[in-house]
């Protein structure tokens, strides 16, 4: 029996990439964790890649859900799961082939001299402090150890350094660690307007009473070298840890300021300049995982403004799943980009269903709507990355959902001034910074406030 012609159009939502997009992150997972099982890994996931959209195809009117396609799209439907496991497995291998063809794989064990640029600010450790880093010619990127003088070098900065080889502790595509030794000589500070407004945002944020001094440039663009160890524990345990961690709704507050200065113009315009801002964007917040993801779910969002097709986050999600991994396989071992994907999906899947929910019942069904909407925002980003949490680093935190209740109002004028406050940097304005930082600052202080009282709890 053929399906109805209008199934396309009134199906909620498309997820026909959704198979690719897990058994791609699986098959990417199983690589880098076992890279000899690559040759029964590979035909396994193509094999069950092809196998369950056709077996969905073939079942589903029996199930009485209609089919998800059907004619010559269900060939597309089978064959880019499939393409997408092989293309994800063939570059994870071909990756990992070349970090172990490296000279500092044959060093692991001893000492050698190092150079390296960081790409991630660095964090305090309970020993000292830790940064991501790039080597030349080696694939993805290492954990470099260092003590607390690595805290005062910033992202995109070039160091040198002797240090000791390890074996990675988690799994990654380079397979290697660094611990530096001594001292650590910086080659080449960064360079450009990004570095330049995270520098004159961290030192305007100096000048600001404690908590929103460090709260402000990480919310803003990422910027936690104003953190200690006790001030990640808190933020931790108090389940407010990805306010400072940016991601999807730093991204969705920077297009839609920029589309709506730009309403005047045509929908062509306004998604052009959403691309160059976003482009901004992550040349000064970096590419952490969550970054990443929101950058490529939010251009995928802007090319279905295009095409007409806007709306279907769950495919705009998995087709920035793929690509991510294809591009960067490490990232389907990295915790922060779980807990996004999670996150996103849990929002765009449950939040509105269950605001709907509430809005029903009898406590809240006299509440303002944007209340009712941040409960359930809250309830369900905690509901889905609850299991990630658990499984990936075994804690919990039982009051994260009051926290973020409570921080919630005051999340949406942090950022925002804070992301206006870099603008104004770029724009060396430096009266400006000044006034928005302090515009910020009650906010911050709220947000900080509730942090340290959760996490006492």
């Amino acid at each position: 029996m053929p399906p109805p012609s209008d199934l396309r159009a009134r199906a909620g939502l498309d997820v026909r990439l959704v198979p690719a997009a897990v058994l791609a992150w699986a098959t990417a997972v199983a690589v880098i964790m076992r890279p000899e099982w690559a040759i029964v890994v590979v035909p396994s996931s193509i094999a069950t890649a092809v196998a369950l959209p056709w077996a969905w195809q073939r079942w589903s009117w029996r199930w009485g859900r209609g089919a998800v396609t059907s004619g010559w799209r269900a060939i597309a439907t089978i064959v880019v799961p499939a393409v997408a496991v092989a293309s994800v497995a063939v570059a994870t291998r071909i990756r990992i082939a070349q970090a172990r063809a490296h000279e500092l794989y044959e060093d692991i064990g001893g000492m050698a001299k190092v150079q390296l640029r960081l790409v991630t600010e660095p964090k305090a450790t309970e020993f000292g402090a830790s940064a991501k880093a790039r080597i030349e010619g080696l694939p993805g990127q290492v954990t470099a150890f260092g003590d607390e003088s690595l805290l005062a070098i910033t992202r995109d900065t070039v160091i040198e350094s002797t240090a000791g080889i390890r074996v990675a502790s988690k799994p990654c595509i380079s397979g290697i660690q660094l611990n530096l030794r001594g001292d650590v000589e910086v080659i080449a500070p960064p360079q450009g307007l990004a570095a330049d407004v995270r520098q004159q945002l961290f030192d305007s944020a100096q000048n600001l009473p404690v908590g929103p001094d460090r709260l402000i440039p990480a919310m803003a663009i990422g910027d936690e070298r104003g953190f200690s160890l006790t001030d990640g524990d808190v933020m931790t345990a108090s389940g407010l840890s990805h306010l400072s961690a940016v991601s999807g709704a730093n991204v969705a507050l920077v297009v839609g300021a920029v589309v709506a200065v730009f309403s005047w113009a045509g929908p062509r315009v306004r998604v052009a300049v959403a691309a160059l801002a976003l482009y901004g964007f992550v040349a000064i917040v970096g590419t952490e995982p969550s970054v990443l993801r929101a950058v490529v779910t939010g251009c995928i969002g802007l090319l279905a403004i295009l095409v007409g097709r806007a709306g279907q986050a769950i495919a705009a999600l998995s087709a920035g799943i793929i690509g991510l991994i294809l591009l960067a396989p490490d990232l389907s071992v990295s915790v922060g980009f779980a807990l996004s994907v999670a996150a996103t999906a849990g929002l765009v899947l449950l939040a509105e269903p269950l605001a709907r929910r509430l809005s029903a019942t009898t406590v809240m069904g006299t509440w303002p709507a944007p209340v009712v909407r941040a409960v359930a925002v809250s309830i369900a980003a905690h509901v889905v990355t609850m299991p990630v949490l658990a499984l990936l680093i075994g804690e919990i935190s039982h009051v994260s959902l009051l926290a973020n209740l409570l921080a919630a109002p005051a999340v949406a004028p942090v950022t925002i001034a804070g992301s206006l406050a870099a603008v104004a940097a770029a724009l060396h304005l430096n009266w400006l910074v000044s006034a928005l930082l302090w515009c910020a600052a009650p906010c911050a202080w709220w947000i900080h406030q509730v942090a340290r009282l959760a996490a006492g709890i």
